[in-house]
C-alpha cells in the first residue's frame, strides 16, 4: 500500500496520471468483456448482435434523465425575491429555500415576497 502522506505534489500528480491511465485501460478491457459477452449471447440465440439489441429495446430506449435535471436544462424565470438579501430569488419551484421558509414561519405571506413587474 502506498503511503499517500509521504509523497511531494509531484509525485503526487504521477501517481494521479498512473491511476488514470490505468482506469482508462481497465475500463477499455471491462467494455471489451462486455462486447464478448453480448456477441456470445446472440450467436447462442442465433442472432446478430444488432437483432438482439433491437428485440430488447436497448436501442430504442430514451436516455435516463438526470435527477433533478429540468428538461430543458434553462432554470425558470424567478417569481420571488429574498427581502434581505436580493440577490436570492426563487421561481416557486421545487422546494422552498430556508428564507422562504422563515418568512413563512414568521407569519409572513408568499405574496410578500413576489417580484413586483
Amino acid at each position: 500500500m502506498i503511503d499517500l502522506l509521504n509523497l511531494d505534489f509531484a509525485q503526487l500528480k504521477e501517481l494521479g496520471q498512473q491511476v488514470a491511465q490505468q482506469i482508462a485501460a481497465t475500463k477499455q478491457q471491462e467494455v471489451q468483456r462486455a462486447g464478448e459477452k453480448i456477441q456470445e449471447m446472440a450467436k447462442s440465440l442465433d442472432m446478430s448482435v444488432q437483432e438482439l439489441l433491437e428485440q430488447t429495446g436497448v436501442l430504442n430506449q430514451k436516455p435516463k434523465k438526470v435527477q433533478g435535471a429540468s428538461s430543458s436544462g434553462i432554470k425558470g424565470q424567478p417569481l420571488y425575491r429574498n427581502p434581505d438579501d436580493a440577490s436570492k430569488t426563487w421561481t416557486g419551484r421545487g422546494r422552498q429555500p430556508g428564507w422562504v421558509e422563515k418568512h413563512l414561519a414568521a407569519g409572513g405571506k408568499l405574496d410578500d415576497l413576489r417580484i413586483r413587474a
